[in-house]
């Protein structure tokens, strides 16, 4: 298995989006215009956005994109998917690896030390997550707050749980959550503004 940083769309990307929308319910699946939008922003920085493949044999295996603040040394994991077929094999726990050393390269190189990773996750009627017994292998925490990912298709927001990692004191949580969150909901996704405040103002 090879790890793989890309930097815009080819066949590797092709192939993470066929995974992508096979694996996701459609309320929470992004439009894949908006990993087009991403990248553009790595090319103007290419600290904050990165999209690593796993592969073998020209396949991929799983891939994890995930977002970077270096300023305020907040980490944001935006995807995890695994092929099917390829389970078992440690690719989540490799790419989750490859993600938080990718993140504590670059604060570092910016004389800064990452503070927080977060995550979200979808959730059941009971409020629970299936994956929170992985996430907690790595550190993460569900956060207590009202989380909701806003609609991505101009649909109604999506009740999310929140997962947090605190690699060393962050003076302020919530201001990270909330500066993380309009950066990917507002910046990428092209979430209008008034609905991100709405949504932010319940989650205090």
């Amino acid at each position: 298995m090879k790890l793989i940083s890309l930097n815009s769309t080819d066949h590797y990307f092709n192939q993470s989006m066929e995974l992508y929308t096979k694996e996701f319910p459609a309320e929470i699946c992004e439009p894949v215009e908006v990993f087009y939008k991403s990248f553009d922003l790595k090319s103007k920085n290419y600290e904050r956005y990165h999209f690593v493949v796993a592969y073998e044999d020209n396949t991929v295996l799983g891939f994890i994109a995930f977002h970077l603040e270096v300023t305020y040394s907040i980490g944001y994991i935006v995807y995890l998917v695994v092929n099917e077929k390829a389970r078992g094999k440690n690719i989540a726990r490799t790419l989750m690896n490859e993600a938080e050393q990718t993140m504590k390269t670059l604060c570092e190189e910016n004389g800064t030390t990452l503070k927080t990773i977060m995550l979200e996750c979808e959730k059941d009627a009971q409020g629970k997550s299936h994956l929170a017994g992985f996430y907690d292998k790595f550190g993460f925490e569900q956060y207590e707050i009202n989380y909701y990912q806003p609609g991505l298709r101009s649909d109604a927001p999506v009740p999310m749980n929140l997962f947090v990692k605190s690699i060393e004191s962050h003076n302020n949580q919530q201001f990270a959550i909330e500066y993380i969150y309009r950066t990917k909901y507002g910046t990428c996704n092209e979430i209008d503004e008034h609905i991100i405040n709405d949504l932010l103002s319940n989650m205090r």
